[in-house]
């Protein structure tokens, strides 16, 4: 079985068994995220890896319109929607490498970034489903010190170690524009558009 497939499957049963304690283990807020996103009315939103959907409202509260969630984890999606019921949402699961869809306004990949460990097929798979000029932000509620030791008991097929924002977005740059890198003691964001 090829190491990306066996990466995902890990990621898949991880992700599976966090579920049962996600929602009383994960209160990191959501502003930074929001405060660095314009989201307008009408937009079409890919949330990617998102979970239990604690971003869904959020996002539908701006666009007004049906928002989509991808993950590869069935549990975490189980969760998401009973925590959105109401909410017209469509939950996919299955890898975000994979999947492919008409061109989205906006992706979203909030605390989730250090467990793409192929960044290739990652950026590609952000550049296939955003239409020509659409947003996509890395965002995380942690410093970057922070995430990586949190993330330092995992095995790397499940996380990577974020390394500095420059050196993260200057890996995009050459399929997007890197509106905003930047880092703090709180957060970690990357803003960028499809050329």
């Amino acid at each position: 079985m090829a190491s990306k497939q066996l990466t995902e499957i890990k990621n898949k049963e991880f992700f599976n068994e966090l579920s049962k304690t996600w929602d009383s283990t994960n209160t990191a807020s959501t502003s930074v995220l929001f405060n660095n996103l314009l989201i307008n009315e009408g937009d079409k939103v890919l949330d990617v890896a998102c979970g239990t959907g604690v971003l869904t409202k959020g996002i539908y509260s701006r666009c007004k319109c049906k928002v989509t969630g991808i993950d590869i984890s069935d549990e975490m999606l189980k969760r998401a929607v009973i925590n959105n019921e109401g909410v017209d949402v469509e939950y996919i699961n299955e890898s975000f490498y994979n999947y492919s869809s008409d061109g989205y306004d906006v992706i979203i990949i909030y605390n989730a970034f250090p467990h793409f460990i192929d960044l290739d097929a990652f950026k590609e798979a952000v550049y296939r489903n955003l239409k020509s000029g659409g947003k996509f932000i890395i965002c995380h509620s942690l410093s970057r010190e922070d995430l990586n030791r949190h993330h330092s008991p995992l095995t790397k097929d499940i996380s990577r170690d974020l390394i500095e924002i420059e050196k993260e977005a200057d890996f995009f740059k050459d399929l997007f524009i890197i509106d905003t890198a930047k880092e703090d003691d709180q957060s970690f964001v990357i803003l960028g558009h499809k050329k």
